[in-house]
């Protein structure tokens, strides 16, 4: 007898939700059909947040929706939660989780889950053409700004540190000093 795997989809995930599978608080990620425990967060996490969440909502104001630690849908068989994504003003209006084509920019800040975010998600966000991936290394206090995504992988990356600024393409009212995620680590 040959032993198969068994991707969850993304409906799966929900019911196990539904039905309490998951215990209260339990942070879970459905990444490729396969569950993954969320470590805990940090603080050198939490400041990076908190400042760009603050930057991202002043400076877009109306024109783009900020979404904090919620998860995208990338289905059938993928449902991370990034820590921050930038959406298009239409997603907010729908009544369902935004999908790969709401995103103008995903981030990920990274404390103890460099190789995961790294290795597994960076791929999975080029496979399902997120347009622009913030990969924060608060160990190594270095951005590394990933676009271009062309056949599942991102044909542009750059890395920025403490000196370097943040931009995002097409909306030029958003420029965050990267020493300034790491100003308190």
């Amino acid at each position: 007898m040959s032993v198969t795997h068994r991707a969850i989809t993304v409906d799966d995930y929900h019911r196990m939700g539904e039905a309490g599978v998951f215990a209260p608080g339990e942070r879970v990620e459905l990444i490729e059909g396969e569950l993954y425990r969320m470590p805990p967060i940090g603080q050198h996490h939490c400041i990076a947040v908190d400042v760009l969440t603050r930057r991202l909502i002043l400076a877009l104001g109306e024109q783009a929706v900020v979404s904090v630690q919620n998860p995208i849908a990338l289905r059938p068989t993928s449902e991370p939660q990034p820590d921050l994504m930038v959406l298009r003003p239409e997603a907010w209006r729908r009544p369902s989780t935004p999908q790969a084509e709401d995103t103008l920019l995903l981030i990920e800040v990274a404390d103890s889950s460099l190789a995961m975010d790294r290795d597994i998600k960076l791929p999975l966000y080029a496979r399902h053409a997120i347009p622009v991936v913030w990969l924060i290394d608060v160990q190594a206090r270095v951005v590394s700004c990933h676009d271009l995504p062309v056949g599942g992988y991102y044909s542009r990356s750059v890395e920025r540190r403490p000196g370097d600024q943040l931009q995002i393409d097409g909306l030029p009212q958003v420029t965050i000093a990267v020493a300034e995620l790491f100003s308190q680590a």
